[in-house]
């Protein structure tokens, strides 16, 4: 994370981040969100693309396992049954309210400030 909040993400996505705490010097962080908080795009419009490696259909959810193009493993859960292909590619956008970020030393949560 950069001082002005601004995230680089090993996928390549940059996000901005509103930091509760002021960072001394660039550090690295790690980006945390709930497979329920990404949405995704059948037609592939989105943040990223993600590659469907495999997918489940539990009753009302379907859970999706997919990669990202620089490798990073990517879970996604959806409240409802869609039609799916293994190597099918999907757009996902990350719900920014609903990230967590850590960092520092022992992997410490940064506070963030929304709104």
């Amino acid at each position: 994370i950069a001082p002005s909040g601004q995230m680089a993400l090993d996928c390549g996505l940059k996000i901005d981040l509103s930091l509760g705490e002021k960072l001394v010097a660039e550090e690295p962080a790690t980006l945390g969100i709930r497979p329920e908080s990404i949405a995704v795009s059948l037609e592939g419009e989105g943040e990223l693309k993600a590659k469907v490696q495999n997918f489940e259909q539990l009753g009302a959810v379907t859970y999706i396992y997919g990669a990202l193009p620089s490798g990073e493993n990517l879970t996604v859960q959806l409240p409802q049954q869609v039609a799916l292909k293994r190597g099918q590619e999907i757009g996902v956008t990350f719900d920014l309210a609903k990230v967590h970020v850590f960092a520092g030393q022992g992997e410490r949560a940064l506070t963030l400030v929304r709104g």
